[in-house]
């Protein structure tokens, strides 16, 4: 097999697990940003094999596989970047809840002894 259309088909692999984990929030945050990763270094390794292949050299049928790669790749990616954005709103949301929630119980124990002077006073 062609070194570029086994990279794209790991890409393929990678970028469909990784859409249906996030799309059911199976993974956490650390494994979808390794997988991520794995994906970039995939990119990155494909970038030097594409730029060395005449492309007249690969036979129609590899061409084909390539294109069909490709396409479902860039699918794939097209329906991931949503999901992923949803994901890291979700947890920017949940980021901010328990920073206010921290600050808030900071502001408590910061007082040794919280004044209660309004409920006492009003009588």
């Amino acid at each position: 097999m062609n070194p570029i259309t086994e990279r794209i088909n790991n890409l393929v692999t990678l970028s469909r697990e990784l859409l249906s984990s996030v799309d059911n929030d199976a993974l956490p945050l650390d494994q979808i940003q390794e997988t991520i990763e794995k994906r970039q270094k995939l990119i990155d390794e494909l970038d030097p094999l594409i730029a060395e292949v005449d492309l007249s050299q690969i036979p129609a049928e590899e061409q084909d596989k390539l294109t069909q790669a490709f396409r479902t790749y860039r699918e794939l990616h097209h329906a991931l970047q949503p999901v992923l954005n949803k994901q890291l709103e979700g947890q920017k949301t949940e980021l901010g809840d328990a920073s206010r929630r921290r600050k808030a119980e900071d502001q408590y124990h910061v007082l040794e002894t919280p004044d209660i002077s309004y409920f006492t006073d009003s009588k």
